[in-house]
């Protein structure tokens, strides 16, 4: 068992901030620096769509390889996405006036800013694994509440101003990120992860290396292929697939937010009220969750936070007006607020530690490629039909992932570090 070392919380917490005030000036707002920029919803589907299969292509690549002993901790592939985030940002601002190449330029920032997001929510994992005090609950409510913070402070500063000052407040704010990063602390300890692994790099089987059921093979060189972890982890796979359609729903609310909010009678400064509810909510869970772990386990979280998500999605389509939609919000704390707190202790409880970063990374592209279909299908919905039958078409697919959800979680074989 890892023993405890300095605790990086607060270090940590400001990388959540940092990251979740970056993702609210690029995702957040991305519906309305696009509309303003003439692209339709169909427009704007396939660039979050093509961003997501571009991210969710690349992540098990570098997850497979951030996982071997010799390579570079997770904390140093993080300052390099933020050194490419700040050149992207740039390139957005200058081409903003070229439909075709800000088509490029934003659909290149969006995959990377995916692709940090998996990393940031692995170093986490991957700190924690390595025996670093860190209680990422509480990290990652100062990133909602950063979120939050940004999105109504987003919101005035776009009526004011103009959308454009958006990718500028970005290189700012990325800049700030990328040399945050350079002190954080290298938390890959290799005596703690790689511990039972023999100098030739083969495994000797046990805990994790055997068959699903935890029978021990014969020594053997550990594969970092998708088929070999999902041979590792079979059910993990049936719960991925639940993921993607739970959150299918989640993306179509939040990638198209602004016509979902004027539709209900709102206007472009409700998107930053909403989102910024959003993220409020989502605290108490947060902050508390390090205590709520102890009184239901990881396993059985993810299995609540799939029912709230299909509570959300029936009062979205429900909500008649933009305070009852605000109103909903509020099941934002058992469903996304649970999603994003438990999952980290979720993995970690099912894998062994050479495996959290790529678990955490399977999990960012069941994310993504609900992202993905999401953008796809709800920018052709809702220009053919319009909200409410895009809502709907939501609310079937949650349904159906929390019942795969429900099947698939299983029983953790380490302590949910």
């Amino acid at each position: 068992m890892a023993i405890p070392k300095k605790d990086i919380t607060a270090r940590y917490a400001v990388v959540q901030g940092l990251f979740w005030a970056n993702y609210c000036i690029l995702g957040g707002f991305a519906n309305v620096y696009l509309l303003a920029h003439g692209f339709s919803n169909t427009a704007i589907g396939l660039i979050v769509a093509i961003s997501g299969i571009l991210s969710a292509c690349t992540s098990p690549i570098i997850a497979a390889w951030a996982d071997r002993p010799e390579t570079m901790p997770v904390r140093r592939i993080v300052t390099i996405m933020a050194a490419g985030m700040i050149a992207l940002m740039a390139l957005v601002f200058l081409t903003r006036t070229s439909y075709v190449l800000t088509v490029i330029t934003y659909t290149a920032a969006m995959m990377l800013i995916q692709l940090s997001a998996t990393f940031t929510g692995a170093l986490a994992a991957q700190s924690m694994r390595s025996g670093w005090k860190l209680t990422y609950g509480l990290a990652r409510g100062a990133g909602s509440l950063m979120y939050g913070l940004s999105a109504h402070a987003l919101g005035w500063v776009v009526a004011r101003f103009s959308p454009d000052i958006l990718p500028v407040l970005g290189i700012a704010l990325w800049i700030v990120s990328f040399l945050f990063m350079l002190r954080f602390p290298d938390t890959k300890d290799h005596a703690v992860l790689y511990a039972d692994m023999p100098a030739d790099g083969a495994e000797m089987g046990g805990e994790g290396g055997g068959s699903a059921h935890g029978n021990a093979d014969p020594p053997q060189k550990r594969s970092d292929s998708p088929a070999a972890f999902f041979k590792r982890y079979p059910r993990f796979g049936l719960f991925l697939i639940g993921i993607f359609f739970v959150y299918i729903s989640h993306a179509i609310c939040n990638v198209f937010v602004t016509q979902i909010v004027i539709s209900k009678g709102g206007t472009d400064a409700d998107t930053g009220l909403i989102l910024g509810v959003q993220a409020l909510v989502e605290l108490p869970v947060m902050f508390g969750f390090a205590w709520m772990l102890k009184k239901v386990r990881a396993m059985n979280w993810m299995r609540i936070c799939a029912f709230f998500y299909v509570l959300k999605m029936i009062g979205t389509y429900a909500a008649g007006s933009v305070a009852a939609h605000t109103a909903v919000q509020i099941f934002e704390m058992g469903s996304y607020a649970v999603m994003v707190a438990g999952t980290i202790y979720y993995v970690n409880s099912i894998m062994d530690a050479r495996d959290t970063v790529k678990g955490q990374s399977y999990f960012g592209i069941s994310t993504t490629t609900a992202n993905v279909a999401a953008s796809l299908l709800g920018g052709v919905m809702l220009d053919r039909w319009g909200v409410s039958p895009t809502l709907l078409f939501g609310i079937v697919v949650v349904v159906i992932g929390t019942l795969i959800v429900f099947v698939s979680v299983e029983k953790p074989r380490h302590a949910a570090v």
